[in-house]
This record gives structure tokens, C-alpha cells and sequence, in this order.
């Protein structure tokens, strides 16, 4: 909804008076830090050597390191040694790995290079691929064929252009990759089959058969010492369906021709592609999932070499306040606020919380710190904590956190702006064109894929949220602002929730959920984003606390009229185990509210001014009376989950089915004895099991026999709250017309492995 929708008496203090306030010391670097963080647009293969950070968290102790080096030739060895610190090479398990597959793997051909979008999948091919490989003998026989998804033209390509980009960039390889100049009659020999396969007089379109035979030709003409590597890259973009073709087509290639097939995709397509087929002939043997790399390093490596012709000293100076602060050396300066900065804790929110573990945007956030008009200039220097209990570490250690998470928000500006560009996501309203303003929809939606976890069709959170008064229409709206932010992610498109079925939350997301939803700096600056009355503010005001303070409270009580409203419908709904569990599991919205605006209270209270710390009392003692208020709900809300049952009820006949799975397992199911065109059509799971390791997903899937497709569901089983048991409902919405449930076969997975099937 845009400002001049909104009611006259509810505005956002963020696009009023919003100036910009670069700080001085941004001011004098601003080129050099922009080249570095944000503007470097040269081609990756040009500029991996020069920062890439060979620097990755590895649970691989020094005995695999040792295994796997062991059968690598020594120069390879030798080169890695040069981007790690010391002798100690597990910084650059990754790298070695991927070689150690490149060299030694017989069995299967075919890897998945798997990591978010922007968690440098590129780079580190590029990296292993060019700086690597160019000074290596011993991998000079391989010949990479990168092949773009971003140039295909077609996030879902047909055969004809998947055989153009191939054959184009094969050329390329051939001409660019080779220690020597291929001989003219190799060139000349594809160039023919391609042009009689792609241009045929017969009309008939190339198949993936048509590039099997390209590539067999490929292999029966190369000289022997050369062996090609054929690596999709960039299939992130690209639709699932076109994943899949791709996928497909990979495995057939190494079939025929035992090339060397790498694919790099999200982790979300990869685990669809395995669950989908049920691990029968599964593509990939071998995976590779990638983490982020160092964040600070990376960061200090794309500034050390933008520094390298500036002057070792430089004087700040800030005409308005006549300050002037005199940097020895402008390098160190950096480095040390990198590290007084990037605590442990900071860079978890940088490269987990914020980036989602994109290392662009990760280094575009920090970017934005960098322009914080209140930077603490001590972060430049070697910072001393002159009290050696642990307590003042803690102290000073929580000071920087505060300071770069208030730095990420506000960046240059006086004021958190939430925009399509900001690194972080404002969790506490929405509003569009189309909705009014609505202060929970965004949470509610989030904590249903939070309670989740795992994959989850998109109708179903509508389903569970349209009984306690969410439209349809609201809720996917919801879901594609947070698509866009990566909060959530769906195997089928990246960011248009037209094209997507399914979702699940992000590492980011859970962020989000367990972290900046109750951080007091979080609230304490987002609050003057949200469309509120914002009594007392004024854009001159000396009285900033108190305006925050007043805001906060408004909001409690708008939250709080609508979680009320929430539960009193959990009572009638028809998924009240779905949505209390979604509740109780992610905490009120309120709850989180609170607990922050005490913080801030609890702050207030060491001001040195004497107003401030009036204006925080105040607000404890008004926050105890909404803690009661909020615990009121939150009794409610478990006095009706205890009222009913968690396998729920109703009027529809249903029938109910059990298994044992050995001595100490069961597995039952409930479900409808007839599907109706307007009946409420609840298929229900229950998985009581103990896992020695217990998994990261549980995933149903039912499969109907005679093809009855608006039956075929998947649909994640989770621990249900309090319970040792999972617990796991879907609805069929999509009965056209009344007849009895179908006979059907049901497979239960845990991490994409299945456990059992059972028929029903």
C-alpha cells in the first residue's frame, strides 16, 4: 500500500525527513569501498586468484584431509597450500574434494555442486577450474565446459536451444581450454554434425538423443590425453521442469560417453529431484554442499586490493563539527574494524541471518554498515579492554553486535527504510495495493513454515491460515514478498509465486524467526517503519526515545487486538492442531514484542538522562500490564489444544489404519471413507519412531493407483508440540466429484531416503 493510501492518521516515520548522513570516514573512501564490496564486475575466471577466499567450515578432521591428499599429485597439493594460513589444508576441503572426484572417481561421473544462490558456486568452479587448474600440470588433461544457465535465453529451454548453447560453448572450450590449438579437422567435424542436426532439411527438432551423440562424437575425436568436464552452472534461475530436463540429459551423457558431468543447483531443486524419484536411478552418486566462505576474509581480500594504491595515511575530517581524526594506516584501519566488527555473533547475522549465505549480498550489507552515520570511529583502531573480567569482554563484545546490527538498518540514513533493496526484512506489517495494513500476516506466515520445516505446499498454509481469517490471496502475497527477500525458497521458481507449489523456510528465515523478531535494536529501529499513528513524533523532536516508546506501545496494542481475534477463531477451526502448533511453536507475535520492549525499557533505565530514564520506567511498568495480557492468550491457546484432540474429529465418516514397524514403531493414518466436492477431505499421518540420528526432514507421499492426480500429495511430518511423535495432515481441495477414497500407496522419507511404504 502506498503513503497516500494509508489512513490520514497512520504514516511511516521512515519516509518522512529521511536524510542521508554518510559518515566522514565513508565519505573519503567511498570509490575505493564501492569498487571493492559492490561494483566489481569483472569476468569471475579474471578475478578468482586476486580475493578468493579458500576458506570454508569443514567437520573433516586432519585424518581425511590427510586420506584425501594422499591421492592427489603434489602439485596440486603444493598450489592450494599457497591460499590456506600454515600448513593446515582444511580450509580447502572443498576444493580438494572436488579435485580428489576429478581425479580418482571411476564409479560415477556425475556430481552436484549444491548451495544457496549466491554462495559462490561459480567462483569456487571458476577457482578450482582456472587458477587451479592453469597452475597444475597434473590437471591440465581436463578441459572444462561451462555451460550458463543465464545464457540459455529460456529458463525452460527446449532440446534445440539447450544443443545451441552447448555446442557454442564447447567451441569456445575447444579454442580457449586446450594447452594447445585444437586441430581444425576436430572443429570442423562438430561444426558439421551440428549444423546437420540443428538446421536438419528433414524438419525433425534435436532430441537429447541428438547430444549424447554429440558429445560420444566429442570423445571418439579429442586426443586421448584430453578429458572433457561438462559443468552447468547457473541452472538457479532456471525452472524446475528445466532442471530436471538437464538432469536427465547429464546422466545420459555419462552413460554413453563417461564425461565428466557437474551440476551446481539450490539445495531445494536437488532434494526434489531425489524425492521425486523415490532414489530409483538416482542422477547424483556424488554431491557436494557447499557452505559460505569466511565472510571477513572475503572482505578483507576485496579491500586489500582496492587499497593497494592508497596513500598508508589519511586524515578524516567533518566540516560540520570540525572534527578531524588523523588514520595511520588506512589498510590496518580496516582490518581492525572488520575484526572489532565481525564478531562471531556478527557474522552469523551477516552471512546466515541477512545474506541468506549469498556472499553478494552479504557484502553489499556490509557495504551499508560502512555508510553508518554513527560509526564508532574506535573500531578502526587496535581496541584494548582495560578490565580483564570476562563480564566487560561479554560487555564489549554485545556493544559491537548492537552497533553493527543499528549500522545494517540504517546505513547512511537517519531513519530504517524498509525498500526492495534493504538487506533486511521488516518482519512486523505489510501492506499493499491490494490489502489493507495488516501487522501479523507476515509472522503467521513465516511460522508456518517455520513449524514445518520441511517442504510444504503453498495451499496448505493458506488452508491452516484462512481458519483464523487470512485471504488466500493476502497469505500468497505474503509468501511472495518473502520468496523475494529469501526468507522462503521453492524448488520451483525463485522468486514468482504464480509459478510455485511448494516452499520451505530458509536458513535466513529461521533467523528471523529465533532471533531479530524479539532483538530489542531490531524493534527499537524498525518501529518508526510501521504504519502507526506515531503520537508525538515531530521531525525536529529532541525527545527521540519517548516517541519510539509511545510508538511501541500503539503497536503492542494493535498486535495484540489481533492475535486475540486469532485464537478466539482456533477454537472453531477445523485445523486446530495446524495452527496452535504453529502458534506455540514460533511464540506470539506479542510475546516477542514484549520481551524486546523490556529490554529497551531495562536500557533506559542507565540513561544519563534523567527523562529517558523516567520515560523507561514508565513503559516497564505498562509493559507488566500487557505481559499479563499476553500470557492470558497464551493459556487460552493451550487450553483449547488440550481440549481437543490432535488427531481431530468430525462429522465426516472416516476410517482409521495402522502398522507396526517393529517392535518399538508405529505408523497410523486417518482419513475420509468418501471424497466429497465440498467436504472438508483430511488426510492425516501420525509417525511414532525413534531415529538413532533424527532427520532434518520427514516427508509423505501419497501415490493413488488408477491415476486419481488430485490425490497425489507430499507433505512434511513434524514433531508435534510436547510430543515424541510426528504429526503431519493434508487436505484435498481439488474433488470434483463424490466417490470413495482411492486405493493408494503411501511412501514416508527421511532425508529423501524412503523408510517404508504402505498400502491404504
Amino acid at each position: 500500500m502506498s503513503e497516500l493510501s494509508l489512513s490520514p492518521n497512520v504514516f511511516r516515520v521512515s519516509r518522512r525527513g529521511n536524510a542521508s548522513l554518510d559518515n566522514a570516514f565513508f565519505a573519503a573512501l567511498e570509490n575505493e569501498i564501492s569498487d571493492a564490496l559492490v561494483g566489481d564486475d569483472r569476468p569471475l575466471i579474471d578475478q578468482s586468484g586476486s580475493h578468493y577466499v579458500c576458506n570454508r567450515v569443514t567437520s573433516a578432521d586432519q585424518s581425511v584431509i590427510s586420506a584425501l591428499t594422499a591421492n592427489l599429485p603434489k602439485d596440486v597439493v603444493d598450489v592450494l597450500r599457497d591460499f590456506v594460513v600454515g600448513d593446515d589444508l582444511r580450509p580447502a576441503f572443498f576444493e580438494i574434494d572436488l579435485i580428489n572426484f576429478l581425479i580418482n572417481s571411476r564409479s560415477n561421473r556425475v556430481l552436484s555442486i549444491i548451495g544457496p544462490v549466491g554462495i559462490g558456486k561459480s567462483t569456487f568452479m571458476q577457482f578450482v577450474f582456472g587458477e587451479v587448474r592453469d597452475k597444475c600440470p597434473s590437471l591440465q588433461k581436463f578441459m572444462p565446459i561451462i555451460i550458463n544457465g543465464l545464457h540459455i535465453g529460456d529458463d525452460d529451454p527446449v532440446y534445440s536451444e539447450l544443443f545451441q548453447r552447448l555446442h557454442t560453448d564447447c567451441y569456445e572450450a575447444l579454442n580457449n581450454n586446450l594447452d594447445e590449438k585444437p586441430p581444425s579437422g576436430i572443429l570442423a567435424q562438430i561444426e558439421a554434425y551440428y549444423e546437420r542436426e540443428q538446421y536438419s532439411e528433414r524438419g525433425i527438432q534435436p532430441s537429447s538423443t541428438t547430444i549424447v551423440e554429440y558429445f560420444a562424437l566429442l570423445r571418439d575425436i579429442l586426443p586421448e590425453y584430453v578429458e572433457p568436464v561438462v559443468i552447468f552452472d547457473n541452472l538457479d534461475q532456471m525452472a524446475s521442469s528445466a532442471v530436471a530436463k538437464i538432469s536427465h540429459l547429464s546422466r545420459g551423457i555419462y552413460l554413453k560417453t563417461r564425461t565428466t558431468m557437474i551440476l551446481c543447483m539450490r539445495p531445494p531443486t536437488f532434494a526434489t529431484h531425489i524425492e521425486v524419484d523415490a532414489n530409483k536411478g538416482a542422477f547424483y552418486t556424488f554431491q557436494i554442499a557447499l557452505p559460505s566462505p569466511n565472510i571477513r576474509e572475503v572482505i578483507n581480500n576485496r579491500l586489500r586490493r582496492v587499497m593497494r594504491g592508497r596513500g598508508r595515511s589519511f586524515t578524516i575530517h567533518d566540516p560540520n563539527s570540525g572534527f578531524r581524526l588523523q588514520i595511520p594506516n588506512t589498510m590496518r584501519a580496516l582490518e581492525n574494524l572488520n575484526r572489532n566488527v565481525l564478531t562471531e555473533w556478527n557474522q552469523d547475522l551477516l552471512i546466515r541471518g541477512i545474506a541468506c549465505n549469498n556472499v553478494r549480498k552479504a557484502l553489499a550489507a556490509f557495504y551499508r554498515f560502512l555508510r553508518f552515520s554513527e560509526l564508532d570511529y574506535r573500531s578502526l583502531f587496535d581496541v584494548v579492554v582495560t578490565d580483564s573480567r570476562e563480564q566487560a569482554v561479554e560487555r564489549r563484545q554485545h556493544d559491537w553486535n548492537e552497533h553493527f546490527l543499528k549500522g545494517l538498518l540504517t546505513g547512511g540514513k537517519r531513519y530504517f527504510e524498509s525498500r526492495v533493496n534493504s538487506p533486511i526484512f521488516n518482519l512486523y506489517f505489510f501492506d499493499s495495493v491490494e490489502h489493507t495494513i495488516d501487522y501479523c500476516v507476515i509472522y503467521r506466515v513465516l511460522s508456518a513454515f517455520y513449524f514445518s520445516r520441511g517442504l510444504t505446499e503453498r495451499r496448505q498454509v493458506q488452508t491452516w491460515l484462512a481458519s483464523v481469517g487470512y485471504d488466500r490471496a493476502l497469505v500468497d502475497h505474503a509468501i511472495g514478498t518473502m520468496l523475494k527477500a529469501r526468507l522462503l525458497t521453492s524448488p520451483e521458481h525463485e522468486t514468482d509465486v504464480r509459478f510455485v507449489s511448494h516452499l520451505s523456510i530458509t536458513e535466513s528465515g529461521k533467523y528471523y524467526c529465533e532471533q531479530l523478531v524479539n532483538d530489542r535494536t531490531y524493534l527499537y529501529e524498525l518501529i518508526f517503519d510501521i504504519p502507526l499513528s506515531h503520537i508525538g513524533w515531530e521531525p525536529e523532536t529532541t525527545r527521540e526515545f519517548e516517541s519510539r516508546v509511545r510508538s511501541i506501545v500503539e503497536y503492542l496494542g494493535r498486535v495484540l487486538r489481533q492475535e486475540k481475534a486469532e485464537i478466539d477463531r482456533i477454537e472453531q477451526s477445523r485445523n486446530v492442531a495446524q495452527i496452535s502448533g504453529i502458534v506455540l511453536h514460533a511464540g506470539l507475535l506479542s510475546r516477542h514484542v514484549v520481551e524486546a520492549a523490556k529490554e529497551t525499557a531495562r536500557i533506559g533505565f542507565y540513561a544519563k538522562s534523567e527523562h529517558v530514564e523516567a520515560v523507561a520506567r514508565s513503559l516497564d511498568a505498562e509493559l507488566d500490564k500487557i505481559v499479563g495480557q499476553v500470557f492470558a492468550l497464551e493459556q487460552k491457546l493451550r487450553d483449547v489444544l488440550i481440549d481437543k484432540s490432535y488427531i481431530s474429529g468430525g462429522t465426516v465418516e472416516e476410517q482409521e489404519k495402522s502398522w507396526q514397524l517393529g517392535q518399538f514403531g508405529e505408523f497410523s493414518v486417518r482419513f475420509p471413507e468418501t471424497l466429497e466436492p465440498a467436504g472438508e477431505n483430511f488426510f492425516q499421518a501420525k509417525l511414532d519412531l525413534q531415529f538413532d540420528e533424527e532427520p532434518d526432514v520427514l516427508m509423505a507421499w501419497i501415490k493413488p493407483e488408477g491415476g486419481v492426480d488430485e490425490v497425489e500429495r507430499v507433505w512434511p511430518l513434524e514433531k508435534a508440540p510436547d510430543r515424541d511423535f510426528y504429526l503431519g495432515e493434508v487436505v484435498f481441495e481439488d474433488v470434483t466429484f463424490k466417490r470413495p477414497f482411492p486405493e493408494a500407496s503411501l511412501t514416508v522419507f527421511a532425508d529423501s531416503r524412503p523408510l517404508f511404504t504402505r498400502k491404504i
